[in-house]
């Protein structure tokens, strides 16, 4: 693939779907603000694609795909920014996490599924993630505290 710009290694050619033309709101309404906006959603389509392509992979089996962003980003969204970093900022400090569980996980671990949708509306950190993995794999060391599982009620 021929990088053109420095957004342009985030996907494939073929998943470049979003132009300039499709994308409208923002705090800047320019070609350039509107030409990032669509590489951003062109990203987000192909890591999409590769969330799918993770979950078709096991869906037949006892599994439990969790999805889980490193940053919130700022696409021109409230303020002419693009980037990362700011904590004080909701749209780069909330993150999007998707718990994904096939058929026979469900069948066979209701309790835990329960748990799950018991915490869709936690806060939470995801700097705790190994404690939400540990907890729903049942795995129990010296370092794991309980407390700072994702799945408490």
């Amino acid at each position: 693939m021929k990088s053109k710009g420095k957004r342009d290694w985030r996907c494939p050619a073929s998943f470049a779907r979003f132009t300039a033309a499709d994308e409208t709101g923002g705090v800047r309404d320019d070609a350039a603000a509107s030409q990032i906006r669509a590489e951003y959603d062109n990203a987000v389509l192909y890591d999409d694609y590769i969330v799918d392509a993770i979950i078709r992979r096991v869906e037949n089996q006892d599994a439990l795909v969790i999805f889980l962003s490193d940053h919130g980003e700022e696409v021109n969204d409230i303020r002419d920014l693009v980037g990362h970093g700011d904590e004080s900022s909701a749209w780069q400090r909330d993150i999007p996490m998707v718990i994904w569980t096939s058929a026979k996980f469900r069948a066979n671990h209701p309790e835990d599924v329960r748990r799950i949708h018991a915490a869709k509306d936690h806060a939470w950190q995801s700097d705790e993630m190994i404690h939400t993995l540990l907890d729903v794999m049942k795995i129990r060391v010296p370092q794991y505290e309980k407390e700072k599982s994702l799945l408490l009620e």
